[in-house]
């Protein structure tokens, strides 16, 4: 009898089990004959005192596992199974969070975004159930991430305690308001931070150590802002002194101009555009490069007008693009699959300006896959070119095309994945595990192209192409990664990118909600709806034009999402009664089954690991000229090996029992999109999926 089996006897004779970290385990066999032969009441007997009772996430894993008995428990008592379910997938849920987050700020966003778990209501209950049944998590990581008082650093205990906090009261607070009463102190922190300019190598030094102290209480999306930031006035500080050494004792007057203005801008951007002038007017005689840090002011700076699009640039190059990456896709298992997609979809290709540090983007509700305007704008920039040879020079349209290349392939699975869900009538979970997805197979593909083109494979190893475009250094770093350790690369992918979205389990328990949530959000905008209806249509339309959405956000209860309908547009608040309406009615007469869309999502998911494991497979090791493992450690910089991988398919993910290594040591890290502000269980917006890079200050670039 397997270890399964035994836990399958053990739970269905009532023995007593350890505590074990248990992720999606697969029942097939024995193990599922043991448990479908069970009378249906004696399942619900056990599965309610292990789940409900006891709270055992080792019988929660169990529960799910066994989902050839979930379509009898359900017929024979709906209400009854469905809290089975529900306390099943939250605690199957955060018992992978807890595991898998090695840093506390990761883990708190992960957990904040578990909008209405009932486990994360109670602070200190939530705690003593971590330290009794998943005693593998790192307590320590887990208080810390919780924000308990003494876990809180001197200066943020100080700032709280001036909102009106006390360590009393505090200790009684649940994480959601814990987290909020944070992010006003890392609000006004990181406006303070970025106000800042430094003019000099010792007051560059400074905000950097202000910027390590803010890292660690800042969300995914402003931690990105901060290194961001922090980087670009790093090219500036070395920019302003790497131009009075160029322009010396007696620069010429325009020289010298740029360089006054430059050293009292009041703004970062301001400080880059006049060195971008003294650099002008410093360049090399007969045709010599530019010293690096004039580039690099280039690429950090806002530039000219002729590098900026036009709409008609910007029309014209979007369509040489996309015929240029559809044929480069071919020849891979991701690409063909894609080129076969593409002709029953559409491939509607978007060049646009995006948010700091987001590569791609694809949008659902548009049908667009998008990539970032302004990182390929920030390379035409550094390179000192213009758009017009962007259009016109076939080696920088090469470049570019092959460095989005594989962001593309990656926003096109996301597509793929939406039509997925659409032909199996299957509802729009934003999943990490999409995410995850798309990341593997876009590693997969650098890797497999890289092991047939020679030429693409030393462009993504080129170490000038990695430092000048974020595209080549992420898909480089994603690849090597993959080809490092796949059985670790989704943990890893999850924790360093993605800690603020939520997983499949996560969305399988918002859908078996209890549509009392969605009624009551349902009456609240009915109200805001009823007053609207009493003004005029002048200031309606009033009205609508100022309403600004707040920052998309999870929400923890019913009366904190009614308190949010004031922000939305008439049309959206419309859209979402209906959509309420709906929902509770399916729900309630049976149409909607949280538990068989979880068993779709899971499948696919599982599925995924086995073709990203048959490519990796066919994957020949690069030659040492085509060395696409960037982040390399070895002594000699040679790539190592692929891993072995047994009959095509992913060994099964290890119980998570210690902390993972990161991708790099201590590194700041950039999520996807936050989810929208709705109500758990409501059925949302159709969330972009981006590609994010991976934010970090320079100097821990791989």
């Amino acid at each position: 009898m397997g270890p399964l089996s035994r836990l399958v006897a053990a739970v269905l004779f009532c023995a007593a089990l350890p505590a074990a970290a248990v992720e999606r385990p697969v029942v097939g066999g024995d193990d599922q004959a043991a448990v479908e032969g069970a009378p249906t009441e004696r399942l619900f007997e056990v599965f309610e005192e292990g789940v409900l009772t006891e709270r055992d996430p080792v019988k929660a894993a169990l529960f799910l596992a066994s989902n050839g008995v979930h379509a009898r428990m359900k017929a024979a008592d709906g209400p009854r199974f469905e809290s089975i379910f529900r306390q099943a997938t939250e605690m199957a849920d955060l018992n992978r969070v807890l595991t898998e987050h090695p840093n506390p700020g990761p883990m708190r966003e992960a957990l904040a975004a578990r909008a209405g778990f009932d486990l994360l209501a109670d602070t200190p209950g939530f705690l003593a159930w971590t330290k009794q049944k998943l005693p593998h998590a790192d307590q320590k990581t887990v208080r810390a991430a919780v924000l308990e008082w003494d876990t809180l650093s001197p200066d943020l205990q100080k700032a709280i305690a001036a909102q009106g906090a006390k360590p009393e009261a505090w200790a009684r607070q649940s994480l959601h308001a814990r987290s909020a009463a944070l992010a006003q102190v890392s609000a006004k922190a990181l406006t303070e931070f970025m106000a800042t300019v430094p003019k000099t190598p010792k007051e560059l030094e400074a905000l950097l150590a202000r910027a390590r102290k803010l890292d660690g209480i800042l969300e995914n999306s402003d931690r990105h802002k901060l290194w961001d930031f922090y980087n670009r006035a790093s090219d500036a500080v070395t920019g302003l002194e790497t131009a009075r050494k160029l322009a010396g004792k007696n620069p010429a007057p325009a020289v010298k101009a740029a360089l006054a203005e430059a050293t009292k801008a009041g703004s970062l951007d301001a400080m880059l555009g006049s060195l971008g002038a003294a650099f002008d007017g410093l360049k090399p005689r007969g045709g010599a490069p530019e010293p690096e840090a004039a580039a690099a002011v280039r690429r950090a700076g806002p530039g000219t007008a002729d590098q900026r699009f036009t709409p008609e640039q910007r029309a014209t190059y979007t369509e040489m693009l996309k015929h240029s990456l559809i044929e480069q896709m071919k020849g891979t298992a991701a690409g063909d699959r894609l080129r076969e997609f593409y002709k029953k979809e559409p491939f509607n290709l978007v060049v646009k300006p995006m948010e700091g540090g987001t590569m791609g983007l694809y949008s659902p509700r548009d049908n667009t896959v998008s990539v970032s305007e302004d990182l390929i704008l920030k390379f035409v920039r550094g390179q000192g070119r213009a758009v017009g040879d962007l259009l016109q020079d076939p080696e920088i349209f090469r470049q570019v095309s092959q460095a989005v290349l594989s962001t593309v392939v990656h926003e096109g699975i996301h597509q793929e994945q939406e039509a997925w869900r659409r032909d199996r009538n299957l509802p729009h979970w934003y999943v990490v595990e999409h995410e995850v997805e798309a990341k593997s197979r876009e590693a997969a593909f650098v890797l497999e192209k890289g092991s047939k083109d020679e030429a693409y494979a030393k462009f993504m190893a080129d170490p000038e192409m990695q430092k000048k475009l974020s595209f080549v250094r992420e898909a480089s770093l994603i690849a090597n990664e993959l080809r490092r350790d796949p059985v670790a690369f989704g943990e890893r992918i999850r924790t360093a990118y993605y800690p603020g979205v939520v997983s499949i389990e996560t969305q399988a328990r918002w859908a078996a909600q209890d549509p009392a949530w969605m009624r009551e959000y349902q009456r609240g905008i009915a109200a805001e709806l009823a007053r609207r209806e009493k003004l005029t249509p002048a200031e309606r339309a009033a009205l609508d034009s100022k309403t600004v959405p707040q920052p998309d956000r999870s929400v923890h209860s019913p009366s904190e999402a009614v308190a949010l309908v004031s922000t939305f547009k008439t049309a959206e608040l419309r859209e979402r009664v209906r959509a309420i309406s709906q929902y509770v009615s399916d729900k309630e007469a049976g149409r909607v089954s949280a538990a068989s869309d979880y068993a779709a999502f899971v499948s696919r998911d599982r599925r995924t690991g086995v073709e990203v494991g048959g490519v990796l497979a066919m994957v020949t090791t690069p030659k040492r000229t085509g060395n696409l493992a960037l982040g390399d450690r070895g002594g000699d910089g040679s790539p190592p090996p692929p891993p072995p991988v047994l009959k095509g398919r992913l060994a099964a993910p290890p119980p998570a029992l210690a902390k993972p290594p990161l991708l790099r040591p201590d590194p700041p890290k950039r999520p996807a999109a936050a989810l929208q502000s709705t109500l758990p269980g409501v059925p949302r917006g159709h969330e972009d999926c981006q590609n994010p890079t991976h934010g970090h200050p320079r100097s821990q670039w791989p």
